[in-house]
């Protein structure tokens, strides 16, 4: 990924994250760019009635040098990937949140994302929508976000605790002193 552009998605692989779409404008972009067509990392576990999407993934890994599957990826790992994509695409056809997008953004990587009302709340600098599922459409969308400049990254400093500690407040749930630093559920109070 350091040496080759590389669009990147996450997501198990299942009917509702767009798995195919996203394969035929990868498809596209071999057959327009050639050698010069950014690779394409999907990273999901195996889902639900999906067997024919997963044989094409699987092909596609053994017939295409720029194509690969990953099925299990330690947070590490997926940090890295993130670090080092090009683009990250969410294809998704219906989402109750699109953590990928916010990941993506948090590691300064611009998203290419399906125009779902869902994923306009996101909205960020960095993030470009795309409506068609049309192969060549969703190949140019790429193409024109992989060109833009990468935004800057989404400072999510604290981790769960501070953003815990911010839920709380934002719904005026009283919080009791942290002990070592740390608050413990127990002492978390209603305050209702």
């Amino acid at each position: 990924m350091r040496r080759r552009p590389t669009i990147l998605m996450v997501a198990t692989v299942e009917p509702r994250k767009g798995h195919a779409p996203l394969l035929d404008a990868f498809d596209r972009l071999q057959g327009r760019l050639g050698e010069q067509a950014p690779d394409l990392v999907m990273v999901g576990r195996p889902g639900w009635r999906t067997e024919d999407v997963q044989r094409r993934m699987t092909d596609h890994a053994r017939t295409c040098a720029g194509f690969h599957w990953l099925r299990d990826v330690s947070d590490e790992f997926l940090t890295a990937l993130y670090d080092n994509a090009a683009l990250v695409v969410v294809p998704s056809l219906g989402e109750g949140y699109g953590l990928p997008i916010v990941e993506a953004l948090r590691h300064g990587r611009r998203v290419l994302a399906r125009d779902l009302p869902v994923f306009r709340e996101l909205q960020q600098s960095g993030l470009d929508y795309f409506p068609s599922d049309a192969p060549d459409a969703l190949a140019d969308a790429i193409i024109a976000s992989m060109n833009a400049p990468q935004p800057p990254s989404i400072n999510y400093a604290g981790g769960w605790d501070e953003s815990l500690a911010r839920l709380l407040k934002a719904l005026a749930i009283a919080q009791a002193p942290a002990v070592n630093d740390r608050p413990l559920a127990s002492d978390i109070s209603p305050g209702l």
